[in-house]
């Protein structure tokens, strides 16, 4: 089967859902607006009444209305328990009958058409025929619902025209009249047709957009498993290589006790340093899996950021001097603050790894505190490589590493930043970066 066969089969398969949907969306309609509907019904009713009994004095109209009033009213209580009892096809004909039963019962006045005057035929005539019109709206525009309503309604309107009495010269307007109220029912069918059209058409259009939102939900879902399950295995075997791994920093340290020959000390070292890169990466691995877990919860206190700062800047130092860099530190003034110190810690430890890691041997990285509008502003810089403008949104990015596009692991696995973030997220600390090329 062909990607076009497909497509037909798929379509063929979901017309009846999308049917049954319209259907669904119609009678959804019609008893939204039952309520206000029977209102002006009743209304339009009353105001037939008035007119009827003024001409007429006759007992029928007060009855009638009081008909009207009865239905309306059980309409109003029971419509919606009664169509929705049945299915979305039976609830169809349902509306049907109702709308049949209001119809004829708007006709019945028109009994006493033949003893009204010209102005009050017109006025009476108006009346049926707007509601005949509103009712295009309630009906949602479909043709069985719609006719089964008006038809009772505007055929003996038409008739009432042309067998009442008038007067010799009325009797051609007259004809003429009920010949309008029948075009104008053709042409209310036509209108309802197109307002059907144009209904069913939003319906397909809210189908396909529910459809999209639960393929796109479905879609969420599977992403957020995948991502479960991401989380779950990085824990395992973060948690699993950190034992084998701890072993093996037992074993170099038993190797440097020894005498060596200096080859042997010079494999070591080379053993000693490739254990400490694994050892970043797995700790990495492992704070990534704890953030995405949600398992680190912030404990705040208040903290002197200054002690923290400086005391940070002492233990880096070394690091910095053999690396060949200058490592200075600038705290403007003591400041204390709301955090969690060794979540902070970690989040300077990666940023100032990430500064050393990236500036030439001779350059500088410089740590400084000051205040700034009541906030205490902490910050790395270096005088490295850089960072462009459209990579800075990137560098935050799990496994992402600017100009390292063989993957060397030396230069780690690119969760630094990614890390420093989450961190900052939790903490409620602002993050921000200013960078360019060279500078």
């Amino acid at each position: 089967m062909n990607h076009r066969e497909l497509a037909v089969h798929t379509a063929a398969k979901e017309q009846p859902l999308i049917q049954a949907f319209v259907q669904e969306r119609a009678v959804d309609m019609f008893l939204s607006q039952n309520r206000r509907a029977q209102a002006g019904l009743f209304a339009a009713a009353a105001i037939v009444a008035v007119v009827w009994f003024g001409r007429t004095h006759a007992a029928g109209a007060p009855l009638w209305l009081a008909c009207v009033g009865v239905v309306t009213l059980l309409r109003y209580l029971y419509t919606e328990r009664w169509v929705r009892q049945g299915g979305v096809q039976q609830a169809a004909w349902r509306i049907a009958f109702v709308v049949l039963v209001n119809g004829i019962l708007m006709a019945i006045p028109l009994l006493a058409f033949d003893r009204l005057s010209e102005l009050e035929r017109a006025a009476v005539s108006i009346i049926l025929l707007a509601t005949a019109t509103a009712s295009v709206a309630t009906t949602s525009g479909r043709s069985h619902v719609y006719l089964a309503f008006a038809v009772p309604m505007l055929v003996p309107l038409a008739l009432a025209w042309a067998l009442a009495r008038h007067d010799q010269e009325a009797t051609v307007a007259a004809f003429g009249i009920a010949a309008l109220v029948l075009l104008f029912l053709l042409f209310l069918v036509s209108i309802g047709r197109q307002a059907n059209l144009v209904f069913e058409e939003s319906c397909r259009f809210r189908y396909g957009e529910q459809q999209l939102n639960a393929e796109l939900k479905q879609a969420l879902e599977q992403a957020s498993e995948s991502n479960r399950a991401k989380t779950q295995f990085l824990a395992a075997a973060s948690h699993d290589l950190r034992q084998p791994l701890h072993s093996m920093n037992v074993l170099v340290a038993a190797l440097t006790l020894r005498e060596l020959d200096p080859r042997s000390r010079e494999i070591v070292g080379l053993l000693d340093s490739v254990n400490q890169t694994l050892s970043k990466q797995l700790d990495g691995l492992l704070d990534i899996s704890k953030l995405d877990a949600g398992t680190i919860r912030p404990e705040l206190s208040v903290h002197r950021l200054d002690q923290l700062v400086a005391s940070h800047h002492a233990t880096m130092a070394p690091v910095a001097r053999e690396r060949g860099l200058r490592f200075t530190l600038d705290i403007v003034e003591p400041a204390s603050v709301l955090v969690d110190g060794p979540l902070l810690g970690r989040a300077l430890s990666n940023l100032t790894d990430n500064a050393f890691k990236f500036t030439r041997r001779g350059g500088t990285v410089s740590l400084s505190l000051r205040r700034e509008q009541g906030q205490a502003v902490l910050a790395v810089a270096d005088d490295g490589i850089g960072i462009a403008q459209e990579e800075q949104e990137r560098v935050f990015r799990e496994f992402y590493q600017v100009g390292n596009t063989e993957r060397d692991r030396a230069k780690g696995l690119g969760l630094g930043l990614s890390i420093v973030r989450r961190l900052c997220g939790l903490l409620g600390v602002d993050l921000s970066l200013a960078s360019q090329p060279g500078a």
